[in-house]
């Protein structure tokens, strides 16, 4: 076995990008329907329900990262979906490999776990079943399906152990890195900028600034261009509020009245008891100080999140609304009978009541309708507009014909996504989908309609391309002479540099020559400073040998004062062996893993049902 520098199952399936069913997944939102399949992996279902909460759980991770809405157009631009369904596909290749070699575990192993897991005990830490079915029921999982699943997790930890078993690090190659890495380097050093020249620079001359120019041309170049012709139609496009009738908005604002009328709520944490006496007990240890709330949901195996109810009305915690609401922020009330059951509930937040009347939000309902109402006249144009391409329809044609508008830019690498709703002069480089267009399309193509995020559509057309050509000398003149005037600076303070280098034989050399002296102890190749010489031009000196580093705008000289290996004896170096070791295993088993996959891809068919993929994409549009 491994030993000490064992794998963990967890890092493992990370090193294999396999998303696991889990207690983690429970509570995802289900996706209706009878489809259970969006395809095979030899004999294994691929499950459909099973990749639409992935799908979500993707998009919900975005969400959170960008705090910006995500919709699925950029989830396919970014290709998540396809990584979505590899991840399962890999699963399911284990899943196969693993009945083909005959693993499975018994009812004694799958017991074992069930009673090993925290989620499922009750106060006194052993497993309590009442806990367990209470789980399942309000995470929405049957019993049958929840410990299906385990088993199979299990059998696939079995096989990926049997992989990695075995993997132990290199000592040769832990010493080597580690002497490499844990090098510690001493030396003094002098900062020299432009008012330290001893000579001024002459005034630059025409020929001086022509050389400049020529001897750069990398540096005042325009970039390659690509000339687009494009068609597109974004939903503000058509917004047209005159055209809302007032009955309209009356019911929109009836529909979303919860949004524009709430009622007085509480942020709440939430700890469900099973009995009284469980919950008095609680309750007593927590009157006595014994522990605080949150202690009190880690020691039942929960996590914070388990325990947060997040913003409630009176009304949705039943009975126990009464004391709840009476109650003030950071208060513990109960235990109560509530909407889930027998309950301690912590106040975090109180949320007064908020009503905005109609004519408040009507401004905003307005712009919702018609930005709703104009989706759906693009959504009806795709079809239509496509057929029109196919037929032969030009891009111009096609705005003369349709709602689609014409525009032209010149696209290139270095052209930014403008940030959405940014003022500029072509808005649809605000769109990820169209920079992808642009920079794939090829001169022999025809156009063709595609979605922007957002709503929108646009078809676009490659007129031609201009290669990178240099700025007109006289335009940038005043560029160039700054420019050559730091390159200048630059090289005198060098020169000077270089010529106190063979000076620097002591550190009193330094206040001898006017330089301050500055010294940095035992630095390793990744220690961050921010004074002195970049510390990889330190690493390539010898010991007592003096250089010239150039900064950014001024130079260093440098001298070596000590090399030092590792300190033996510093916790640090410890814990850098360590942490070489276990890269090491870490590293080889995850290509060992990524061998033995590919193998497993050549053994079993993979089919894909594209409409079943259609199905569970159509959820999120």
């Amino acid at each position: 076995m491994i030993g000490k520098y064992s794998i963990s199952r967890t890092l493992v399936w990370i090193l294999l990008g396999l998303l696991i069913l889990g207690l983690g997944g429970f509570g995802a939102t289900n996706f209706g329907g009878s489809q259970r399949g969006i395809g095979t992996v030899g004999n294994k279902e691929l499950n459909f329900t099973l990749y639409a909460r992935s799908l979500q759980n993707q998009l919900r991770a975005i969400a959170l990262r960008t705090e910006a809405p995500v919709d699925f157009a950029q989830i396919q631009a970014l290709g998540i979906d396809r990584q979505v369904l590899d991840q399962l596909i890999i699963q399911r290749l284990f899943d196969a490999e693993t009945e083909r070699l005959g693993l499975s575990l018994g009812d004694a192993h799958l017991r074992r776990s069930l009673m090993e897991n925290p989620a499922f005990h009750g106060l006194d830490g052993e497993f309590d079943p009442s806990i367990y079915q209470l789980t399942l029921e309000q995470s929405g999982f049957s019993k049958t399906l929840y410990e299906t699943s385990l088993r199979e997790d299990l059998a696939r930890s079995l096989l990926v152990d049997a992989i990695a078993d075995g993997i132990a690090p290199s000592s040769v190659y832990a010493e080597a890195v580690l002497a490499w890495r844990g090098q510690r380097r001493s030396y003094e050093w002098a900062e020299l900028r432009a008012q330290d020249l001893r000579t001024p620079l002459p005034a630059a001359t025409e020929t001086d600034l022509q050389t400049h120019y020529e001897q750069n041309l990398a540096a005042y170049m325009e970039p390659a261009t690509r000339e687009i012709t494009y068609a597109w139609l974004s939903p503000d496009m058509l917004a047209d509020a005159a055209a809302i009738e007032e009955s309209a908005v009356q019911a929109l604002y009836e529909a979303r009245k919860e949004e524009f009328d709430q009622p007085e709520r509480r942020l709440l944490e939430q700890l469900l008891f099973l009995d009284a006496e469980a919950a008095q007990a609680a309750r007593a240890r927590l009157d006595r100080q014994e522990l605080n709330f949150g202690e009190l949901v880690t020691e039942r195996g929960l996590e914070a999140a388990d325990a947060y109810l997040g913003a409630v009305s009176a009304q949705d915690i039943g009975t126990a609304a009464e004391a709840v609401f009476a109650a003030q922020e950071g208060d513990i009330v109960g235990p109560l009978d509530s909407a889930n059951g027998l309950a301690l509930f912590r106040v975090i937040g109180v949320l007064p009541a908020r009503f905005q009347p109609l004519d408040e939000v009507r401004a905003t309902l307005v712009e919702d309708l018609a930005l709703e109402n104009a989706q759906r006249v693009i959504d009806a144009q795709i079809e239509p507009i496509s057929d029109l391409l196919a037929g032969g329809a030009t891009l111009e044609e096609l705005t003369q014909e349709t709602d689609l508008q014409l525009g032209q830019l010149s696209w290139h690498e270095g052209l930014a996504q403008a940030t959405p709703g940014a003022n500029t002069a072509d808005p649809i480089t605000t769109y990820l989908a169209f920079h992808r267009a642009a920079e794939s399309v090829q001169s022999e193509d025809f156009p063709e309609i595609a979605e922007l995020e957002g709503g929108g559509i646009f078809a676009l057309r490659l007129e031609g391309e201009t290669e990178a050509t240099a700025k007109p000398f006289d335009q940038i003149r005043a560029q160039v002479a700054a420019d050559q005037k730091q390159a200048a600076t630059m090289e005198a303070l060098t020169a000077q540099g270089a010529a106190l280098l063979p000076q620097l034989t002591s550190p009193q050399a330094f206040t001898d020559l006017g330089l301050s002296r500055q010294e940095t102890l035992e630095i390793t190749r990744e220690d961050a400073t921010d004074l002195g010489p970049p510390a990889t031009a330190v690493f390539e000196m010898t010991k007592d040998a003096a250089r010239v580093v150039a900064g950014a705008d001024s130079i260093f000289v440098v001298r070596l004062v000590d090399i030092l290996p590792p300190d033996p004896e510093s916790t640090e170096t410890a814990s850098l062996r360590s942490e070489i070791e276990q890269q090491f295993i870490t590293t080889l088993a995850g290509d060992v893993l990524e061998f033995y996959t590919q193998s497993l891809r050549t053994q079993f068919a993979v089919q894909l049902d594209q409409p079943a993929l259609d199905a569970v994409h159509a959820n999120f549009r």
